[in-house]
């Protein structure tokens, strides 16, 4: 597929990846493919999804991600020649919102959400999961970047 490229590989051959969607701000699609047709993973409200690898049981771990109002607001009135606009620092405007998420089963789940006691923690980016369930990425603990552990609790 145009625009496509694979993340990870499980034992069983099963591939997730994603696809530029062709949006203004290089918002991605997440896929799973089985050698078949592939299958569109849910983005639930997030606007881009990238998946980053894959266990034997099929569960996926990566990032879904938001794009800022400021952004789009810059944007806007660019294309609304409300005159021309150089943001001096690329930074202030390339902010994202990013969450790291899990599907499983069909469904997402941002894991900030799913921590049991999460205060201060909002975990970014997944990067990896294991057979065991349990996953690694990055986040920020009270404002501090990160690397985060992540066990299952129950099935």
């Amino acid at each position: 597929m145009e625009g496509s490229s694979a993340a990870a590989l499980n034992q069983s051959g099963q591939v997730v990846g994603s696809f530029s969607t062709g949006g203004e701000f290089g918002e991605n699609q997440p896929f799973l493919w089985t050698g078949g047709p592939h299958t569109l993973l849910p983005m639930g409200s997030f606007e881009s999804g990238d998946p980053s690898d894959i266990n034997d049981q099929g569960e996926i771990v990566g990032h879904g991600t938001n794009i800022p109002i400021k952004v789009r607001i810059f944007e806007m009135l660019r294309q609304r020649g409300w005159g021309r606009w150089v943001p001096r620092s690329i930074e202030e405007w390339a902010i994202k919102e990013e969450r790291a998420v899990l599907w499983k089963d069909g469904e997402l789940y941002d894991l900030t959400k799913q921590l049991v006691d999460g205060k201060g923690w909002i975990l970014l980016v997944a990067k990896d999961i294991n057979n065991k369930g349990q996953i690694v990425g990055e986040g920020t603990f009270q404002g501090k970047y990160r690397a985060f552990l992540l066990d299952p609790v129950g099935n």
